[in-house]
């Protein structure tokens, strides 16, 4: 993994932990493969600030079809997807 991904990764992970701690969410066990919404450590409202965090990080506009669930459900499925759709598919 490119030095330039690890650090999206660690900046990305520690975005979802600071909004699991400001909704009182246990980070304890967090990994990238960690089922963030199915377990109910992110909701509705805070996929919104995701969106938005990864947009920023990337410099780049999440097209409408990544806006569905299935691409935010850990972070792994996170990184993969939108570090793939920025930099792998250019």
């Amino acid at each position: 993994m490119s030095s330039d991904k690890q650090k999206f990764v660690d900046r990305l992970t520690n975005k979802v932990v600071e909004l699991m701690e400001e909704n009182g969410k246990s980070t304890e066990g967090l990994g990238g493969d960690t089922r963030l919404f199915e377990t109910k450590l992110l909701n509705s409202v805070t996929l919104l600030e995701v969106v938005e965090y990864i947009e920023n990080e990337l410099d780049l506009e999440i097209p409408e079809k990544y806006l569905t669930i299935q691409y935010y459900e850990d972070i792994n499925t996170m990184v993969s997807c939108f570090w793939g759709l920025k930099y792998e598919q250019a």
